[in-house]
């Protein structure tokens, strides 16, 4: 399942896909400010299935113009080896801690199982950001009803109510997320997500529909990381319609749609402007607030179709026949005329 944190009281925001088949397994992206400085941080977690104790753990840091990786290992004789070094003051703990996700809270809670009114005490390896340093951390869980879990760190006396669902995933952690309802999927039942699966079909299609090449700007990556804001529609088997879009790691208030693609035989039948509604229902509900777009000078019928869905032209630096262009918006000679939709 895929699960949606917002930060509270500072900028910050999370996607999650928490996989409970065979362990458990957490795969994240957040967006977060350090110092001032906007961050990214993606990571995969891996805990057992049989004892639920953290086996793997990967982050991947961008921040303050480098990257920074993290890798964690739990052998079977409960070494724990960062960054392949092995380091003893982190062997034999159970867990692991990523500070800039309330997901990992997830690990200790299922692994624990504790009744309502009991507690329970966990050390973990707790990583540490944007330091990425790993520590040993002492916590203490309390489960208070069914729903409710109290946390403690041991060593500063923290505490916080975490409010739970029935997978033991973080519905709200006092001062620090909450977790927002992904939208549903489309009304619309021809509008499906897009997958991986679809790149071929549809990179092998829009040189048709546009009728001059444009096919370099798809890439198979984007069918993958941008799956989750995406959409597809086929009629007889074969895609007729797509958008591809995403919300922006370094704006998480903004989202940007790529490309938007209609066969021209299917033309007429509102599969932009339905596009465009699912797209906007589904990030607004992420706490996106602006949608941008950019076409080229030339595309009049992709200007007039923009402006009759609701995006207003953004001010550029010259005017060409009425409308603004942005110079060299993409490289020399590459100008670009840019939208934007307001959802709020």
């Amino acid at each position: 399942m895929d699960v949606f944190w917002k930060r509270l009281g500072e900028p910050g925001q999370e996607v999650c896909t928490i996989d409970t088949q065979g362990g458990l397994g957490l795969t994240g992206m957040v967006t977060a400010d350090f110092d001032g400085q906007p961050a990214a941080v993606a990571y995969r977690v891996a805990a057992d299935a049989a004892s639920g104790v953290t086996r793997t753990a990967d982050v991947t840091m961008q921040w303050a113009g480098a990257v920074r990786t993290l890798s964690l290992r739990h052998d079977d004789d409960g070494r724990w080896w960062v960054n392949a070094r092995h380091e003893p003051t982190l062997d034999n703990l159970e867990d692991v801690d990523l500070g800039v996700t309330p997901a990992t809270n997830t690990l200790p809670i299922r692994r624990l199982g504790l009744a309502v009114g009991a507690s329970g005490t966990t050390t973990a390896a707790w990583v540490r950001f944007p330091a990425l340093t790993v520590t040993p951390l002492a916590q203490r869980y309390t489960r208070q009803a069914g729903d409710r879990y109290v946390y403690e760190s041991l060593a500063s006396g923290y505490r916080a109510l975490l409010t739970v669902d029935a997978d033991g995933v973080v519905q709200h952690y006092e001062g620090a997320w909450r977790r927002v309802l992904l939208a549903p999927a489309p009304r619309d039942p021809a509008i499906q997500p897009l997958s991986p699966r679809h790149f071929d079909e549809i990179a092998g299609s829009v040189d048709r529909w546009w009728g001059r090449p444009v096919a370099d700007l798809l890439h198979r990556f984007m069918f993958r990381h941008f799956c989750d804001t995406s959409f597809v529609v086929h009629v007889d088997g074969r895609p007729v319609a797509f958008l591809l879009g995403f919300v922006s790691p370094a704006h998480p208030d903004e989202a940007y749609v790529h490309m938007l693609g209609v066969d021209p035989a299917h033309r007429g039948q509102q599969w932009g402007r339905r596009l465009y509604e699912a797209f906007f229902s589904l990030v607004h509900q992420r706490g996106v607030v602006r949608v941008r777009a950019v076409t080229s000078p030339i595309n009049r019928a992709s200007i007039a179709f923009h402006q009759a869905v609701g995006f207003t032209l953004e001010p550029g630096d010259r005017m060409v026949d009425g409308i603004p262009v942005h110079t060299g918006h993409d490289g020399p000679g590459v100008d670009r005329v840019a939208f934007v939709y307001h959802l709020d």
